[in-house]
C-alpha cells in the first residue's frame, strides 16, 4: 500500500494565512542568514587573495563581558609599513581558541587596515550558514503551498 501525506485544511481563513504567513517568513529569514553566510565566505576569500598576509602573535585574552567566562585574542602584528600594531579580535570563546604566545596569520586590506581576518577563522560562516539552513529545512517544503494559498486568498472573488 502506498504511503501519502495526510493534508490539513485550516477551518479558520485567517490562522491558514497567518500559518503561511509564517512559513514564507521563515524561508525569508532562512535566505537572509545564508545570503550573509555567503557574503561573509566572499569577503573572507577576497580579502586573503587580495590582502596583504602578515604573522602576529596572541599577547592576551580579553574579556569580552563582565560577566562571562569567553575569551577574545589581542593580537600584535607589524603592518606593511614596520608599524606595531594590536588587533582585539570580536569573536570571543570559551574554551579560548587561541593561546598567549600562538602565531596566527592575519589578512589585511592596505587601503583599509582596520579591515582584518584571521586565517582559518570561520565561525560566523558557520554560524550564519547553520542558522540559515535550520530555517530553511523547516519551511522549504510549504513554500510552494504557502505562496498559492495566500495569492489565492488575496486575489479571491468576493
Amino acid at each position: 500500500m502506498p504511503f501519502t501525506a495526510k493534508v490539513y485544511r485550516c477551518s479558520n481563513r485567517t490562522a491558514c494565512v497567518r500559518a503561511d504567513l509564517l512559513i514564507l517568513l521563515f524561508f525569508t529569514i532562512g535566505l537572509a542568514f545564508v545570503g550573509t553566510s555567503l557574503y561573509l565566505y566572499l569577503s573572507h576569500q577576497s580579502l586573503m587573495k587580495n590582502g596583504v598576509a602578515t604573522t602576529g602573535t596572541v599577547i592576551d585574552l580579553i574579556q569580552t563581558k563582565r560577566r562571562s567566562y569567553t575569551r577574545a585574542p589581542a593580537i600584535q602584528y607589524t603592518d606593511a609599513s614596520g608599524q606595531p600594531k594590536v588587533y582585539y579580535h570580536s569573536v570571543a570563546t570559551n574554551p579560548p581558541e587561541y593561546y598567549v604566545g600562538q602565531q596566527v596569520t592575519l589578512y589585511y586590506d592596505r587601503d583599509h587596515p582596520d579591515d582584518i581576518q584571521i586565517a582559518g577563522d570561520n565561525l560566523m560562516i558557520y554560524v550564519m550558514g547553520g542558522f540559515g539552513a535550520v530555517f530553511l529545512l523547516i519551511s522549504i517544503w510549504s513554500v510552494p503551498g504557502a505562496i498559492d494559498s495566500l495569492w489565492k486568498w488575496a486575489f479571491a472573488a468576493g
